[in-house]
This record gives C-alpha cells, sequence and structure tokens, in this order.
C-alpha cells in the first residue's frame, strides 16, 4: 500500500489549529470494515507476544493462509496468496515497532485523542466499534494520533454493495436527483451547522468543530457492468465536486482509496480503477492511495485494514 499526491497541499497546520477536527469517511463495504474478528484477534495476540519478530511474521503469516484456506469452509480460497501473506505479516511487525499496535490495541482511548461516529449519534472514543467491526479508521487514527495534540473525530457514512453511478450519483451528475447515501452524507455535513453536538458533544457550535479532509473508498459495485464502470470518471468528478461545493471549498483535500485486486477479476474493473487514477492526477488537492498489493480477498482481511 502506498500514497502518491502529486497536487497535494500540507494540511497539518490547519488540523493542528482546530478545536475539533472532522474527517469526512464515505465509501462502501472496504470502507465500513467487514473483518474476521476472530482472526483480528488472533493477528493482534500475536503481534504484542514476547516473541521474535522474524517468529512473530511466520505465526502471522500462517495464520492469515490458514484463514484463506479453512475461513468459511475454504469459501476464501480463491483469495489465497502466500507472498501477500507474507508481506501483510511484516508490514504488521513493522507497525507494531512503531508503536501502532500495543498490547491495548484497539480499546480507547487512544492518547485520549481519537473519536468516530459510524451513526448519526455523537462521536465516542474510537477503539473497534466504527466499523465492522472497524475500517481504515483504526490505523488512520493511531497514526493521526501519534503526531496530534488535538482531539480530532472520524465521522463515516458508509453502506455496502452501493454503487456511485446509483447510491452515490450526486445533484450535478443526475440532474438534481441524488441518490439515497449522498442525501445521507449531504445530511451529515449539513449537521454541523444545524445540529452540531449530533457530531461531537463539544463541537457546541458551528465554529468550535471543522471538517478538514474528504476520504473516498469506494467502486467495487460499478464494476459489474459496462455502463456504471464507464461513466465512473465523469460521477465521481461531478461527486467530488458536489462534495466540496457542501463543504464551502472549492480545493477541500481529498484522498481516494484506490479499490483493490479483487475489483482487477471483475469484469469491467479495470475503468474504474483507471478513473480514480486519472481522478487524481487531474485535480488539485487530491491522494491516491493504492491497495491493489493488499488482500485478494473482496472483503480486505483484519491485516490488510
Amino acid at each position: 500500500m502506498n500514497t502518491s499526491s502529486p497536487n497535494a497541499e500540507r494540511t497539518s497546520s490547519t488540523v493542528a489549529n482546530a478545536n475539533m477536527p472532522l474527517f469526512l469517511f464515505a465509501g462502501q463495504s472496504n470502507m465500513q470494515g467487514n473483518v474476521d474478528p476472530v482472526l483480528f484477534k488472533q493477528l493482534v495476540n500475536i503481534l504484542v507476544s514476547h516473541e521474535t519478530d522474524p517468529t512473530k511474521i511466520k505465526q502471522l503469516q500462517k495464520a492469515l493462509n490458514s484463514w484463506y484456506l479453512n475461513y468459511q469452509g475454504g469459501y476464501a480460497r480463491y483469495a489465497y496468496n502466500p507472498q501477500v501473506s507474507a508481506m501483510e505479516s511484516r508490514n504488521l511487525v513493522a507497525m507494531r515497532n512503531n508503536g501502532l499496535i500495543n498490547a491495548k490495541f484497539p480499546q480507547p482511548p487512544i492518547n485520549n485523542l481519537a473519536y468516530c461516529t459510524d451513526t448519526t449519534d455523537p462521536a465516542v472514543p474510537l477503539a473497534a466499534t466504527c466499523g465492522n467491526p472497524f475500517g481504515p479508521e483504526l490505523l488512520f487514527s493511531r497514526a493521526l494520533a501519534k503526531n496530534s495534540v488535538n482531539p480530532f473525530t472520524i465521522v463515516k457514512v458508509v453502506e455496502g454493495g452501493t454503487s456511485l453511478a446509483v447510491d452515490w450519483i450526486s445533484p450535478s451528475a443526475s440532474n438534481g436527483h441524488p441518490g439515497p447515501m449522498y442525501q445521507q452524507l449531504a445530511a451529515r455535513i449539513a449537521s454541523l451547522r444545524n445540529d452540531p453536538q449530533s457530531i461531537h458533544q463539544n463541537c457546541d457550535n458551528s465554529n468550535a468543530c471543522a471538517f478538514k479532509a474528504f476520504v473516498w473508498f469506494q467502486g467495487e459495485n460499478d464494476c459489474f457492468n459496462e455502463s456504471d464502470a464507464t461513466s465512473y470518471a465523469s460521477n465521481l468528478k461531478h461527486f467530488i465536486s458536489d462534495v466540496r461545493g457542501m463543504l464551502g471549498d472549492p480545493n477541500f483535500p481529498v484522498v481516494i482509496v484506490q479499490i483493490g485486486y479483487w475489483p482487477t477479476t471483475l469484469p469491467y474493473g479495470a475503468p474504474v480503477i483507471q478513473a480514480q487514477a486519472d481522478f487524481v492526477k487531474n485535480t488539485p488537492n487530491t491522494t491516491l492511495v493504492t491497495t491493489a498489493d493488499l488482500s485478494q480477498y473482496y472483503h480486505f482481511d483484519p491485516a490488510a485494514q
């Protein structure tokens, strides 16, 4: 996994100056985070053990490979790849050594800084409970908390099995008839102005909290038919433009998490993947996160998340 940001501007100073920075996350099931909690706990227990790093890597790899070969009677075997498991295992140990995973992981608080909500309820201290049971917000928060002095909140609007062509379609791409997930996203953005404490109890007025970046992780469901895939580039351009309009900044920072390996096996995965890369290349203040080297399962495994 890596990021490229040819047009990205640094936003660390603005984040640091906010009383309560808000990070808006949206997308489908991999943004929600559909991971096996049993495997997740097994991996964490290995990571926090007193074994040597090489032993941990071997044990992690064995646990991942065993899961792929046996999960639901072998249903996940199509995604079995020992090279990917080895790479994920090495990276997990590196994260452990960098302080991102410890004996208290993933229990709150993370330096008493990280909060999250994936409903219309106010944010709570972040554990592995802001997804199913967690998505990208878990490591995002731990990485941000290492270098942050202020509390921050992640606001998630997610629904598995949704498409940009229908569910997330924005007003400018649909002649003013946005999809239901776009409407949910719009309502959550508006709640900062209309009912700020519905996001966090400390957002007692609209000036106390501020959205600082938007992270989009979606696209798998647009890979099944040609029409949705070929329109993805245009739909994404309209979608981000409309979201930035709601947030009041035409250059609002945007992170596009590119869909991973599994969509490459779908009939029209390639044009969606290319559309995401082209969008970042041609759009200021955006960043692309590539994920094709991670889990080949349609839902990222716990190590990939």
